[in-house]
């Protein structure tokens, strides 16, 4: 180990020694801060956020339906049926896009 008897020297290793302090409380106050599941000018929205999607696709004819998912109303209910299991995910604090809303988009 090194003996440092110039002032100047130890002044500027303890300048060093701060800025990595500095550094380090930086960079564990930044991974600390989490970042919001959604955006609070979004939160308003969350409880409706499906509905006009769902209304609208409920209000559609057999052929409409199709025009926007490829598939007829039957066909898409024997389809969710099969899949709707695997397109489900589990419920947080904030839900998911539901499983139906999920497979009408991939087919879109």
């Amino acid at each position: 180990m090194a003996v440092v008897n110039n002032p100047r020297e130890i002044t500027t290793i303890l300048d060093c020694i701060d800025s990595m302090v500095d550094v380090l409380q930086y960079l564990h106050e930044s991974r600390r801060r989490r970042r919001t599941y959604v955006r609070p000018e979004h939160v308003p929205f969350l409880e409706t956020r499906f509905r006009d999607f769902d209304e609208y696709l409920s209000s559609q004819t057999p052929e409409s339906f199709l025009e926007y998912t490829r598939l007829y109303p039957g066909e898409f209910e024997v389809l969710f049926d099969h899949l709707g299991g695997r397109l489900h995910h589990a419920s947080t604090h904030v839900a998911p896009i539901g499983a139906r809303q999920r497979l009408c988009i991939f087919l879109r």
